[in-house]
């Protein structure tokens, strides 16, 4: 009969497996984060290589993203870390996940404290992220513009909003679809089963099933044109930004965007700050926006209502009730 060991000898067997487990756990988090530290160095040291060539970052950031099997974000996260924190040391308690969470905040001072608090408390990845929200919902708290009893209401826009992914059927030539996706963007498309009643000016909606592209419903109307998620990749003032969009078909383009309908003030102005540094705020560390456009206006920038957050908020709309920008009159 096999003679079972002392029962005090369990408790201390039992801690000495989790702590093998705790400090295999930090190793393999260590080599992850400076793996990937490592890799943000080499792709910036080439970006910087190459500054002389338009583009080149974009580029690169698409072509890795293809041939590692990576999102094109991922690709350009491991930059950001590299270009934002130090190497990671041994000694630190953060992993990857941790660091991915501290990039959405822009504030460096405050993405310093809240990476000490971190480190020092032994916080997981999702009671950081719980922390950085309570800051951001502070910050926002403060930033708030009073609108006095007085003040007339804000004029109100008619949200436009479409549906993701739906364009414009340009022309039918050889059993293939030339599709009009907006922002300058034609994509030939042969779709499974043939043509059907895919006529040129039709208005068709493509979504991606099991990693291909296929037709969705159909009874689609102009009004549901040319809305698409985008990442915003900086705010230039109160009214217009620069961001990446992606039209379907692994297809994107950077573009400069104008808010249709708002005229924020210059941003030389104390005014034409805040204006920035609230539309800064409310689409900080945000995944993607919604973006609904039409036509460019006379600077070639698109024209665009902007929906951001969970509860798909108007951006352009928000603007004029906060006091931060006016109607546009063209």
């Amino acid at each position: 009969m096999t003679k079972l060991p002392a029962q005090d000898s369990y408790p201390r067997l039992l801690h000495r497996i989790k702590t093998e487990i705790d400090s295999g756990r930090r190793k393999i988090e260590h080599t992850r984060a400076l793996t990937y530290w490592n890799v943000g160095k080499d792709i910036n040291e080439d970006i910087l290589k190459n500054k002389q060539r338009s583009g080149y970052g974009e580029y690169l950031y698409d072509r890795l993203a293809g041939d590692l099997g990576m999102c094109y974000r991922s690709v350009e996260r491991v930059v950001q870390f590299y270009r934002q924190f130090q190497m990671p040391t041994r000694a630190s308690a953060l992993s990857w996940s941790h660091y991915v969470e501290l990039l959405n905040v822009s504030n460096k001072i405050q993405r310093r404290e809240l990476q000490k608090r971190a480190d020092k408390e032994g916080l997981n990845r999702d009671e950081l992220r719980a922390e950085i929200a309570q800051w951001r919902q502070a910050d926002a708290a403060r930033r708030t513009v009073t609108i006095t009893a007085n003040k007339p209401p804000a004029a109100k826009l008619t949200a436009r909003k479409g549906i993701l992914y739906t364009c414009k059927v340009d022309a039918v030539e050889n059993g293939a679809l030339d599709l009009d996706l907006g922002f300058d963007v034609t994509r030939r498309y042969r779709p499974r089963g043939g043509l059907k009643e895919s006529a040129a000016g039709t208005i068709v909606q493509v979504v991606k099933k099991s990693g291909a592209f296929l037709m969705g419903p159909s009874g689609r109307t102009a009004e549901d044109l040319y809305y698409y998620k985008a990442e915003v990749k900086k705010v230039i003032d109160g009214d217009t930004l620069w961001a990446r969009i992606g039209l379907g078909f692994n297809t994107f383009v950077r573009q400069k965007l104008r808010l249709r309908g708002i005229d924020a003030p210059e941003l030389k102005t104390a005014e034409g700050q805040k204006a920035k540094r609230f539309v800064e705020q409310a689409l900080e560390g945000l995944e993607f926006i919604l973006v609904r456009t039409s036509t460019s206006d006379k600077y070639d920038r698109y024209l665009v209502d902007i929906f951001y957050g969970p509860e798909e908020t108007f951006l352009n709309q928000r603007l004029l009730d906060e006091g931060l920008a006016e109607v546009w009159k063209d």
